[in-house]
């Protein structure tokens, strides 16, 4: 948009957004359990590759649920795929509530068909949740080995890369600790602010 219009490509930066990270943050409530989905249902998220990948998992782990944090319900699809069982509607959660919430469950999900910068998955990396991510560039581009990614409407690899992260908890936990790392050195406030009065700078 902005070449088409004159820019030069060397002029066109992304500021990433910095991340809460003093109030998101790993904390010790427990065991965890379940995969959570956190915005608000709506087309662009692709929640029905998240459903369907739901009724693979389901057969191997028929206890499973998924954790919707977020606005709007969806129960036409939830009903057609028979997982009612398997999910629990949170509706809204005020946002200094969510970590006491993400620190509950295992892993993130997202199959959204486009993003900027979702400022969940940084959150719920923080909270100590393996990420399950969609193969663009948003997301492929920032956290790459540190993630496991599917194509956006792979449910069946998406179903695979959750089952990956149940199964083996050192590998969880090793990405969780990459992640964390990542987006504490390169996603806080005084290191984007300085990015940005260098960048300025540059002009």
């Amino acid at each position: 948009f902005l070449i088409s219009r004159g820019c030069h490509p060397q002029k066109i930066f992304v500021v990433p957004n910095p991340v809460d990270i003093n109030l998101f943050r790993e904390m010790n409530l427990g065991p965890r359990e379940g995969i959570v989905f956190l915005g608000n249902v709506t087309p662009d998220k692709n929640i029905g590759t998240i459903l369907k990948a739901l009724t693979i998992i389901k057969k191997k782990y028929p206890t499973i649920k998924l954790h919707i944090y977020g606005e709007k319900e969806f129960n036409t699809l939830v009903e057609s795929l028979n997982l009612k069982e398997n999910i629990i509607l949170h509706g809204f959660v005020p946002h200094q509530n969510l970590p006491k919430k993400l620190n509950r469950h295992l892993i993130f999900v997202n199959s959204s068909i486009s993003e900027g910068q979702c400022l969940a998955v940084f959150e719920s990396a923080l909270c100590g949740l393996a990420l399950c991510l969609p193969k663009t560039l948003s997301f492929e581009g920032v956290f790459k080995d540190k993630a496991l990614f599917h194509e956006i409407y792979n449910y069946q690899k998406l179903a695979e890369n959750i089952k990956m992260y149940l199964e083996n908890e050192p590998f969880r936990i090793h990405n969780v600790k990459l992640c964390q790392r990542m987006i504490k050195e390169n996603y806080n406030y005084e290191k984007i602010l300085n990015d940005f009065a260098q960048l300025i700078k540059s002009f």
